[in-house]
C-alpha cells in the first residue's frame, strides 16, 4: 500500500471516529498513522496533512501546546517541499497550517504572536479567489484575535471586510454573512457600542430566520444578541438624564468657571 492509499484510509477512519465523538480513538489513530507516514517519507504532503489533522484534534482537546508543535512541523515540511508540489495544493496546505498555528498561539494567550500567521493567512487567502470562504474564515480568525487582544477597532474593520467578501461571493442572504454579522454585533455589545451593533444584529437574525427557521438555535442566539442590545440602549437612555443631573450638581459644588475655561483651552 502506497502513502496516498494509507492517507485516504486513515482519513476516513479518523473522520468516522470524530463523527462518533470518539476523540481518544481519533487522536491515537492520527498519532500512529503519522509515525508510519514519517517513517515511509518524512518530507511529503501527506505528512503535512496528517500533522494538521492531528493538530486540529488536539485543538478540540485543548492541548494547544502540542497543536502548536504540529503546526510548526507542518510548516517546516512545506518549506522543505518548496516548489516540488503544485502551487494550489501548497497554498491550501499552508493556509490550514497557518490558521492552526494562529489558533494554537491565540489559545495560549500569545495574541501578538498569533497576529503574524493570521495576517499571513489573510494575505494568502486573498490571492485565492476560487475559494472565498477561506478568505472569510481567515478574516474571522484575525478579527477574533484582535478582539481578544483589545484591538477593537481593528476587529470591527476585519468583521466588516468579512461581511463584504461574503456578500460579494454568496449574495445578500447566506450563512457566512449571517455569522459575521452576529460576531460583529456581539463585539459591539461587549464594548458598549450598542447603537453600532443594532444593524448587524438585525441582519444576522433576519438571515438566520430565512435560512434556518425562527426556532433554530443559531436564530435564537441572534435574537438574544439583538434583545441584549435593545435592552442596553433602553437602560442607557433612562440613565442619561440622571447622570446629567448628578454631573451638574457635582460641577456646581466643585468646579469653578476658571477651571472650565482652562479645560476648554
Amino acid at each position: 500500500m502506497n502513502m496516498s492509499a494509507i492517507h485516504k484510509a486513515i482519513r476516513q477512519s479518523v473522520y468516522d471516529r470524530l463523527e462518533g465523538g470518539r476523540l481518544d480513538e481519533a487522536e491515537d489513530l492520527c498519532r500512529e498513522s503519522l509515525l508510519i507516514l514519517e517513517e515511509l517519507c518524512p518530507v511529503h504532503v501527506d505528512v503535512v496533512t496528517a500533522l494538521c489533522r492531528l493538530g486540529w484534534i488536539l485543538d478540540r482537546r485543548r492541548a494547544w501546546a502540542e497543536a502548536l508543535d504540529c503546526a510548526e512541523r507542518a510548516r517546516e515540511v512545506l518549506n522543505e517541499l518548496g516548489s516540488s508540489i503544485p502551487a494550489g495544493q501548497r497554498e491550501s496546505l499552508l493556509l490550514d497550517a497557518l490558521i492552526l498555528h494562529g489558533v494554537a498561539l491565540r489559545q495560549l494567550g500569545r495574541y501578538r504572536h498569533a497576529e503574524v500567521p493570521f495576517q499571513q493567512a489573510v494575505r494568502l487567502a486573498e490571492v485565492n479567489h476560487e475559494v472565498p470562504e477561506l478568505l472569510i474564515s481567515a478574516c474571522d480568525h484575525l478579527a477574533l484575535n484582535y478582539r481578544l487582544a483589545g484591538n477593537f477597532e481593528q476587529a470591527v474593520c476585519l468583521y466588516g471586510l468579512a461581511i463584504l467578501f461574503a456578500r460579494r461571493a454568496f449574495g445578500e442572504v447566506n450563512a457566512l454573512t449571517a455569522t459575521m454579522c452576529y460576531h460583529l454585533a456581539a463585539l459591539q455589545f461587549s464594548r458598549g457600542r450598542f447603537q453600532d451593533g443594532l444593524t448587524p444584529a438585525r441582519q444576522s437574525l433576519e438571515m438566520r430566520r430565512i435560512l434556518l427557521g425562527p426556532t433554530h438555535p443559531d436564530a435564537l442566539s441572534a435574537e438574544t444578541v439583538l434583545n441584549q442590545l435593545q435592552t442596553a440602549m433602553e437602560k442607557e437612555a433612562k440613565a442619561r438624564p440622571v447622570l446629567s443631573v448628578v454631573r451638574s450638581a457635582t460641577m456646581a459644588n466643585t468646579v469653578t468657571l476658571s477651571d472650565l475655561c482652562s479645560a476648554a483651552l
